[in-house]
């Protein structure tokens, strides 16, 4: 007698139909998780258990699916199954740019949910990961949609507690330059730098010596360098032009 199983397996049609079906059913699944389960959590400590292991459990989920559809198409025709998925990879490449680089960002867990981070857009927190951009929300509570690409190849700075109340201090010598005029641009050069930390302004002080000191919140210990290094970058293409 011919089981279920087996008047699918037998026909390439039902197969198909059958995979769809099942991938409809998964993407419900999630859709109604995220949107009735998951929004009555609120309790802090839970969120973020759930943040760490929802990625990890849809991830696992789709790419069993995946692995389970691409056997079983394979098997119908491979062919075709080949050329489809060259047609499809192709047609839309910049759509899985942004999902693999929004796969890599979340596996190297580089932003998390509610991290405060200062971007070349603006400054603001993490509020969504899309399938092909970062959902930023900034300081006018807009919600920016930023490309994962953009992300991946740019500095993107994650401020950390320390960048809330330790300030840090590096010295830089400009004399050509009119004091005044001088401390404008390095204070404008180093709040602009994506490795400070925006929870303060950045102070710029003359020493005795003529020096120019500067008083910044390096968004981690080893940044100092970084912003030390930006600003005399930016100081010397001034005096190239």
């Amino acid at each position: 007698m011919e089981t279920a199983y087996d008047m699918i397996d037998n026909n390439p049609i039902r197969q198909m139909i059958f995979l769809v079906i099942v991938g409809v059913l998964l993407y419900l699944f999630f859709r109604i998780l995220d949107r009735y389960v998951l929004v009555l959590i609120k309790e802090r400590k839970y969120l973020k258990m759930i943040e760490r292991w929802d990625f990890r459990v849809r991830f696992a989920a789709w790419a069993g699916y995946s692995s389970w559809a691409l056997f079983h198409l394979i098997k119908v025709n491979f062919l075709l199954t080949i050329v489809v998925l060259a047609v499809v990879f192709i047609a839309g490449f910049k759509t899985w740019m942004q999902a693999f680089s929004g796969l890599m960002i979340r596996l190297e867990r580089r932003f998390r949910l509610g991290d405060s981070i200062r971007t070349s857009h603006g400054n603001g927190q993490v509020a969504a990961f899309y399938l092909q951009s970062l959902g930023v929300l900034n300081d006018s509570g807009e919600l920016l949609s930023i490309p994962y690409t953009e992300v991946a190849f740019q500095s993107y700075a994650r401020q950390t507690d320390r960048a809330l109340n330790m300030p840090d201090r590096f010295e830089i010598s400009w004399p050509e330059a009119e004091p005044e005029n001088a401390s404008r641009q390095l204070r404008q050069w180093a709040e602009q730098c994506p490795w400070t930390a925006s929870v303060q302004p950045v102070q710029v002080s003359q020493t005795e010596s003529g020096r120019y000191q500067l008083s910044v919140f390096p968004v981690d210990r080893s940044a100092l360098g970084n912003i030390e290094k930006y600003v005399k970058t930016k100081m010397k293409n001034h005096e190239n032009i």
